[in-house]
C-alpha cells in the first residue's frame, strides 16, 4: 500500500497521473460489480419465470430475451419476440395490407 510519506518526493504531474490512475481502476470495479449484480438479477427473475427492467441512467436493460409478441396466425410455430430483423412472414403481411396490431401475441 502507498503511505503518504512515499507520495511526498513525487511531482505534480506524478500525483495526477496517480490518481487519474487510480480513478480509472476505481471506475473500472464498479463497472464489473453493477454488471455482476444485473447478470444476478437477470438470473433470478429468470428462475422465477420473470423478466426485469433495469435503468441505468438512460440506458435500459431487460432480460426478456426471445419472449414473442407477434405471431404468425398461418403458422404459429412462427413468432417474432419484436427485436432484431423483422421476419419475411410478417414483412410480407404488412406489405399485403395487415396491421402489426393483428399479430400481437
Amino acid at each position: 500500500m502507498i503511505g503518504v510519506d512515499n507520495l511526498k518526493g513525487m511531482s505534480v504531474e506524478a500525483l495526477q497521473n496517480l490518481i487519474a490512475d487510480a480513478q480509472n481502476l476505481l471506475d473500472k470495479y464498479e463497472k464489473e460489480r453493477r454488471k455482476a449484480v444485473i447478470k444476478e438479477i437477470q438470473d433470478l427473475a429468470a428462475s422465477a419465470n420473470l423478466n426485469v427492467e433495469i435503468k441505468e441512467g438512460d440506458k435500459v436493460i431487460t432480460s426478456a430475451k426471445g419472449v414473442p409478441r407477434y405471431r404468425n396466425p398461418n403458422n404459429p410455430q412462427q413468432t417474432w419476440s419484436g427485436r432484431g430483423k423483422r421476419p419475411n412472414w410478417l414483412n410480407e403481411a404488412l406489405e399485403s395490407g395487415k396491421k402489426l396490431d393483428d399479430f400481437t401475441v
